[in-house]
């Protein structure tokens, strides 16, 4: 499955101009599902997000490498505000 194309992206846009999380104008489309875990560009897998938010997904920090770790003081790594424990 390769990405949405420049049209999908834009046509998508218009029919959804809003962000799904903050309802700001949508300038991004978010796969729910990443197309390297088998998420495809069907309409369900899709969402209208901001920049902001966008950047915010836990995927897209994924997706591009920058997710952030934090250490407790008992020496236990958790990616930041995941709160689901150690690593």
């Amino acid at each position: 499955m390769s990405r949405l194309t420049k049209k999908q992206r834009n046509d998508y846009l218009l029919r959804h101009p809003l962000c799904v999380k903050c309802g700001e104008k949508a300038t991004q489309v978010h796969h729910v599902k990443m197309i390297q875990d088998g998420g495809g560009n069907e309409e369900p897998n899709l969402q209208a997000l901001c920049y902001q938010c966008h950047q915010d997904t836990d995927d897209h920090a994924k997706c591009v490498g920058r997710m952030e770790f934090v250490m407790d003081e008992d020496g236990n790594v958790t990616l930041k505000d995941d709160g689901e424990g150690p690593v």
